[in-house]
């Protein structure tokens, strides 16, 4: 849709507005999966535009109709978002819950690509608590699911991650040789 292109372009009020007129006609028509879809996607620009407060409240009443409709990989990407968001305002226990549930949906129904992401969420809330061998053994996870499946960016960031670890671990030629390796 063109608030997509908009929103990935960094034009956050055009996709603002093309997100509104969406979640408007997809309730005219009542489509729930397209208000679940719209409110999801509102969110995402609350988020980037650091509103987490409305992101949640966003992502909250997309993940109730994804629920009532049956959308199981709609909901864990929910879940996953309001636990991003639960991180950036440094509820981690919370983050930490949203996260697995999400991460058990996401494995339950096969989604590989958004079980990698779990993790590599769930890898980068260890390092905000400073729990770097929990965090290095989950983004290792990442790396080899996202290796399995060929998903270049999810490698890329999985080992960019590692060379974070390593760096706070003072291990410094191997943070260079991770940060080099996610450029390839």
């Amino acid at each position: 849709s063109l608030g997509i292109i908009a929103e990935r372009r960094g034009n956050h009020l055009l996709a603002l507005q093309q997100y509104t007129k969406s979640l408007h006609v997809s309730t005219g028509i009542r489509d729930k999966s397209g208000i679940a879809m719209s409110l999801h996607n509102l969110g995402n620009i609350s988020s980037k535009e650091d509103d987490f407060e409305e992101a949640e409240r966003l992502y909250t009443e997309s993940l109730a109709i994804k629920k009532e409709v049956g959308d199981k990989k709609g909901v864990a990407n929910s879940l996953n978002c309001l636990g991003v968001v639960a991180h950036q305002g440094r509820d981690f226990d919370k983050a930490e819950c949203l996260f697995h549930k999400g991460l058990v949906i996401r494995r339950n129904i096969d989604d590989r690509v958004g079980e990698g992401e779990s993790l590599h969420n769930l890898g980068n809330l260890f390092i905000s608590r400073g729990n770097l061998v929990e965090a290095k053994r989950i983004h290792n996870d990442s790396l080899i699911i996202y290796r399995e499946i060929n998903y270049p960016s999810g490698i890329s960031s999985a080992l960019f991650n590692l060379g974070i670890i390593a760096k706070k671990n003072g291990e410094i030629d191997e943070a260079e040789r991770q940060f080099l390796d996610c450029l390839t």
